[in-house]
């Protein structure tokens, strides 16, 4: 009979080419001698098997190609992670308590702070930025690396707040079967005439705008930390608590300090970036007419509501 060249893998039986030192199905290595000794078994038990039917070549063929890989199940992303996708209740308990004893790494070096100070620039000045277009007033945010902020607004252009309350309505309407997304849009167009065409209330949240920029992106990322983050990693969640943590005890302690310490309201006083006034002086001799304490006690208030509504939307879109 005539030896065959090929070498049979020892764990699937899988016909390999004589040089391969792997089996070309299942990885498994193949050791030569061993090879051999299979081979020589198999050509001598085949002897005694004259009656038998053997596989044809379309058999043959058949087996030896590896399976589909639509049939193949491939782990998925942080499934190996457990928790990180999932996992154990108490996971995302375990996140906000990691995150908030990491946050206070911050102030550890000059770096460390000047790197704190930036990740709250940033969310600050584009609150203001994003309400002033918002209500038809071009503006931008400007970070120097000296350690000042401010964002920077032209005039309201009329014409393009009225552009921007009717692409409000355009959008409601084309989202009304989706209840939600229908709500949020309704209330905007009902209450953009107020916020775009009376001076008081414009100037007031575009003041705020920058303090309600940093709770807004603390409030998304408690949301992230909580639900996983995007890629379900642990690092993401991990990142996502230090920075929502430290967001909102950033704007916490500015307001207890301003409520209470009268040292605290007099530095305040005296550090705008670029020469400008604070916003919560201008919020309360301005706009308000109220104190300094009374204007930090409100937004403490607000800053209370942040982890509140990061849990309820974490509830309503856990994903």
């Amino acid at each position: 009979m005539k030896t065959s060249t090929h070498q049979i893998c020892p764990n699937c039986g899988y016909e390999n080419d004589p040089e391969a030192a792997s089996c070309g199905l299942c990885g498994e290595l193949i050791d030569r001698d061993s090879i051999g000794r299979l081979q020589s078994e198999s050509e001598e038990s085949s002897s005694g098997m004259q009656g038998l039917v053997m596989p044809g070549p379309e058999m043959r063929r058949e087996s030896s190609v590896p399976p589909d890989a639509s049939e193949m199940t491939f782990p998925q992303p942080g499934a190996a992670l457990g928790a990180a996708g999932g996992g154990s209740p108490l996971t995302p308990w375990l996140f906000l308590a990691t995150g908030l004893v990491l946050s206070q790494a911050f102030q550890l070096t000059q770096i460390t702070s000047f790197m704190a100070w930036f990740l709250s620039a940033l969310p600050h000045e584009m609150g203001h930025s994003l309400f002033a277009c918002y209500v038809g007033m071009p503006a931008y945010p400007a970070i120097s690396l000296a350690g000042h902020a401010a964002a920077f607004h032209q005039p309201q252009s009329l014409a393009l707040a009225l552009l921007i309350w009717t692409a409000l309505a355009g959008f409601t309407y084309a989202m009304r079967k989706h209840a939600i997304a229908r709500s949020l849009l309704g209330f905007a167009v009902v209450t953009y005439p107020l916020l775009a065409f009376f001076e008081t209330p414009r100037e007031l949240m575009h003041l705020l705008g920058g303090h309600l920029g940093e709770l807004a992106f603390a409030t998304v990322c408690f949301w992230r930390a909580l639900s996983g983050g995007f890629s379900k990693s642990q690092a993401e969640r991990l990142l996502y608590a230090v920075l929502a943590w430290h967001l909102l005890i950033q704007n916490l302690w500015m307001c207890w300090r301003l409520m209470t310490n009268a040292n605290a309201r007099a530095t305040y006083r005296g550090n705008g970036s670029f020469g400008l006034t604070n916003d919560y002086i201008r919020v309360a001799e301005d706009v308000l007419a109220w104190s300094l304490p009374s204007v930090a006690a409100l937004m403490f208030v607000v800053s209370l509501g942040v982890l509140p509504l990061s849990f309820l939307i974490w509830r309503l879109r856990p994903e």
